[in-house]
This record gives structure tokens, C-alpha cells and sequence, in this order.
């Protein structure tokens, strides 16, 4: 990589230097071999050159740059960009170059942080490129007898290093890429702005002016300096939340900066939140699970190529399970939805689902010994109407959207409501598990909503009791204007919802 050292040289009048004594030169190579002894090589480079303008109090003086590739130090007045004097690594002794030494060491760019050069060795056609800055180098060869000033192709191995280290080993031949190999990893750390830690990880450096033509050669455009564009995640990185504890964690790829292999996240509380699998472009492919906040299990099943493939279990909370599924190379499936109520399980329903998992067309609801009850339509998990309907002798009470919806839990009845065009248009009654009346309230037409949704307006309430016959105060709601009280079984207020023209327009829960 680079380092800097101070030597101070007698400056004219004019601006240039002087002819040297003897005295004057023991003392240059005294400085020398002291700077060797202080060097840092962790200092930042802007630091050392805010010591060399203060060491000069003013811009000039020499700045010694030891190359590792070439093993020489080049000097030049700080402030002019000029060369001067050179010192062999191997003698450690102060000279000009010769002409011959000059052609060949060809200085294409220089300048105060970043500077290019070729070296043609010793065969006469092998030529070295090395392009360096404040940190950083990028070395290589190419074939050439004189210096390229065209696209250079790349060839051969060419090394990237970061800090005086080695940090990805490229190889070429003859223009095309045949290797790419990370040798040592940065560590970046992303920060919340309370300075807490967000993310960090590995990471590796991607490099401007780096090209691949159309027909798959490696070019470095004529010109043009490379360095450090960026750097792309790599190996096993950590996400946080601002509050410190773990987020997520799990592999990336280089090549693209996304996540690839197992991934685990994390809720806040510690609890695992899901666990999947990566492909190398970047997408969910392979078995998954997702859980609760206190680490039941939610789902299980397997994606492929960023969408859910194949057989997929979602279960509620309480461990029963809620769905089964099958999905399609398309993303879109088929789905199998257990629902309870009054804490057991009622019946089933069955049909399409789109990639978002949400309900979609025809769907189909039957008892838990297989008959029909119900066929209705979904758009977006939404239920836009009812088609038909069959009471427990297989009587189709609902034909097309018109006539009387019944329901039933273990084979009693537990709600009824009069449908017109799809849409609750009459009197609903709800009962209890045990046959007691629960609530009666009516119904009107939403023409706006006649295909988009099947419950309609909220008009009238008329009763209301709690599990055991005790008459509850149903709410004030009439003529599609009031409230509308709910009640848990036992007869306790739990919220009052208030309706505006039979629409809902603000909900209150009690305590």
C-alpha cells in the first residue's frame, strides 16, 4: 500500500532546490532512516498530511511513497506533483533516476490521494499496472510493449487490497474473467442514530471503472482511475433492532449484496420469529417456518424461487390448525381453512388463493362430516357475496344470491339472515350454542357495495340476551343511526360501535 514520509529540503528563492552538500544529503538520509522507525501504518493518510504542512509551515518539502510492488520509494515536492528523488528499497540509498530507470516506470496519473503507473519488466512485453490511493491498491498485468493508452484488457492475475491487505485475488485470461476469489473480509457496522448498532457484517469492495464488455472481456476504460465505488455484504452478518436486541442474522452474497442460505429472525423479545432459505439470486427458495411472538409455530412449508411451493401448514395460536395449503409453480394455490367457533372447530372452507395467500373466486363451505352448507365468493380474502346455501336435510335455501342463509355448529342452529342479490337485505337472528336467542337486528341494502361485500347495511337493532335469557340493552341503533352494543356470554359490555347512515363510524371497547 502507501506510506508517507517527511524529508525537508533547502527551497530557493525562486522555489527550487538547491544543489546539495554532502552535509546536507547525510542529513536527508538521517531523516530517513528515523522516519522508517515512526512510521504508523494505521495512521490516516489525511492526518499525515495535515504534519507534513505543519512540519513545513508551508506547502513544500518531499513526500517519500513506498511502493510495495516495486520496492523503491518515489519523492516529489509536496504541493508541485513533480518527481524527484528516489531512493532504492534494496541500498536504501538517495539518487535520481536514470533515463533508462525512467522508461520504465511510466507515471500515467498523479495526484495527491490517488496516482497510476505501469512497469514494463524485464521480458520487454509483460507490462505491470498498479492504481493506488489513499487506503487502497489495485495491481495486475497486461501484455504491451508500450504504454496503453486504449481500453486495457485485463489479464493475468490482478490483486485489490484494502489497509495493506490482500482483499480479492482476481484472474484473467486474456480479457476474461476465469476466477474471482475474496481472500480477507472488512467488517462494516451500520448505526441506529442513537448510535446503537443496526447491522454489521463482512463485507467486500466493489471497484469503479471495473467493466465487462458484450462479448465478456475485463476492461479498465482509458482514463479512467479506479477505486473503491462501494462494498457489497459477505459471509454472516447481524440486524438489530434500535433497542439493541438481535433482528435477524444469516448469510449474503457477494456477487449481489442479498441475502443467500438460512436466515433466522428474531422478535424483539428474543423469541425466534421465522427461519428461511436464500437461493444465489436473492430469493426465499427451500423450507420455511414462521412462529409467534411466543414461539409457537405459525407456518411451515417451503418457497420456491420467491414464491410458497407445495404443501404449507398454517395453525392458530393455540397449536389447531388453521390452514392447509398447496401451491403452484405460479405462486397461486389451493387452500383448506379450519374455523371454530364458540372454541370448537364449526366446518371448513375450500378453493383458490393468490400468491399474497388471500382467498380468491369460488369457494366452498362444508360441515366436518363432508356436506355442502355453502358456495361463495371471494376477492382478496374479502367475501363479496353468497351464491347458494343448504340447511342439514340438504334443502337449498339460497339459490343465487336470494332466500335464507342458515348456519349451523353441531348441527344447531346459530345464525339466520334473509339475502337479496348476494347481500344481507332483512331480518338476521343470532343464537347461542344452546338455542337461546343471542340477537335480532336488520338489515338493509348497500347498492354501493352490491358485489363488493355481502353484509350490507346496519339499519335496526331489536334485541339482544346474554347466554342464560337476560335481556341486554341491544343499543339504540335505528333506521341505519345509533349504537350497537356487544356483549361477551355472560352478559358483560365489551364495545359499543356507532353507525352513521348504516355505516360504521367509530368503535369504543369497554374494559
Amino acid at each position: 500500500m502507501i506510506r508517507y514520509f517527511l524529508l525537508t529540503l533547502s527551497i530557493g528563492i525562486s522555489g527550487c532546490v538547491i544543489a546539495q552538500t554532502e552535509e546536507q544529503k547525510k542529513e536527508i538520509e538521517r531523516q530517513y532512516y528515523e522516519s522508517l522507525n515512526k512510521f504508523d501504518p494505521n495512521r490516516e493518510i489525511s492526518s499525515l498530511h495535515s504534519k507534513i504542512a505543519s512540519l513545513n509551515n508551508n506547502k513544500y518539502g518531499t513526500v517519500y511513497v513506498y511502493d510495495d510492488a516495486i520496492g523503491c520509494y518515489k519523492g516529489g515536492k509536496w504541493g508541485t506533483g513533480k518527481a524527484g528523488w528516489w531512493v532504492s528499497a534494496k541500498d536504501k540509498k538517495f539518487r535520481e533516476l536514470t533515463e533508462a530507470e525512467f522508461k520504465h516506470l511510466q507515471w500515467i496519473y498523479e495526484g495527491e490521494n490517488a496516482n497510476t503507473y505501469d512497469v514494463l519488466l524485464d521480458d520487454g512485453v509483460t507490462r505491470s499496472r498498479q492504481y493506488y490511493g489513499s487506503g487502497f491498491s489495485f495491481t495486475g498485468s497486461y501484455k504491451s510493449q508500450e504504454l496503453s493508452e486504449s481500453n486495457l484488457v485485463l489479464d493475468g492475475t490482478w490483486t485489490f487490497s484494502v489497509n495493506r491487505k490482500e482483499h480479492i485475488k482476481f484472474l484473467f485470461e486474456k480479457g476474461k474473467l476465469i476466477s474471482r476469489t475474496i481472500l480477507e473480509d472488512d467488517i462494516a457496522v451500520y448505526k441506529f442514530d442513537n448510535g446503537n448498532v443496526q447491522g454489521t457484517g463482512p463485507c467486500y469492495w466493489t471497484i469503479s471503472h471495473l467493466r465487462e464488455s458484450s462479448n465478456g472481456l475485463w476492461y479498465i476504460p482509458a482514463g479512467e482511475f479506479v477505486f473503491p465505488e462501494g462494498f457489497n455484504r459477505t459471509g454472516h452478518w447481524k440486524h438489530y433492532y434500535e433497542s439493541g436486541s438481535l433482528k435477524s442474522e444469516g448469510g449474503y452474497n457477494y456477487k449481489n449484496n442479498k441475502p443467500i442460505g438460512q436466515w433466522t429472525g428474531y422478535f424483539e423479545n428474543g423469541k425466534i420469529k421465522d427461519v428461511k432459505t436464500w437461493n444465489d439470486e436473492g430469493k426465499l427458495h427451500g423450507p420455511f417456518k414462521t412462529y409467534y411472538t411466543d414461539g409457537s409455530l405459525l407456518t411451515l412449508g417451503n418457497y420456491a424461487n420467491g414464491d410458497w411451493f407445495g404443501p404449507t401448514k398454517t395453525y392458530y395460536s393455540s397449536g389447531e390448525l388453521k390452514y392447509e395449503s398447496n401451491w403452484l409453480a405460479d405462486g397461486t394455490g389451493t387452500r383448506k381453512h379450519y374455523l371454530y367457533e364458540w372454541d370448537q372447530l364449526s366446518y371448513t372452507e375450500e378453493g383458490k388463493a393468490n400468491k399474497a395467500g388471500k382467498k380468491t373466486g369460488i369457494w366452498t363451505r362444508k360441515s366436518l362430516d363432508g356436506n355442502l352448507l355453502a358456495t361463495m365468493e371471494y376477492d382478496d380474502d374479502q367475501r363479496i357475496r353468497y351464491i347458494d346455501s343448504y340447511d342439514l336435510n340438504g334443502s337449498n335455501t339460497l339459490k343465487n344470491g336470494t332466500g335464507i342463509y342458515k348456519h349451523f355448529l353441531n348441527k344447531q342452529l346459530i345464525f339466520s339472515c334473509e339475502y337479496d342479490n348476494g347481500q344481507r337485505n332483512g331480518k338476521a337472528v343470532w343464537y347461542y350454542p344452546n338455542g337461546q336467542l343471542q340477537r335480532e337486528v336488520v338489515y338493509k341494502h348497500n347498492l354501493s357495495t352490491i358485489g363488493k361485500a355481502d353484509i350490507g347495511l346496519r339499519w335496526e337493532v331489536i334485541s339482544c340476551y346474554a347466554e342464560n335469557g337476560t335481556k341486554l340493552n341491544a343499543g339504540t341503533l335505528k333506521n341505519g343511526n345509533g349504537t350497537w352494543n356487544d356483549y361477551d356470554k355472560t352478559g358483560k359490555l365489551t364495545g359499543v360501535t356507532t353507525y352513521v347512515n348504516g355505516i360504521k363510524e367509530s368503535y369504543t371497547k369497554v374494559e
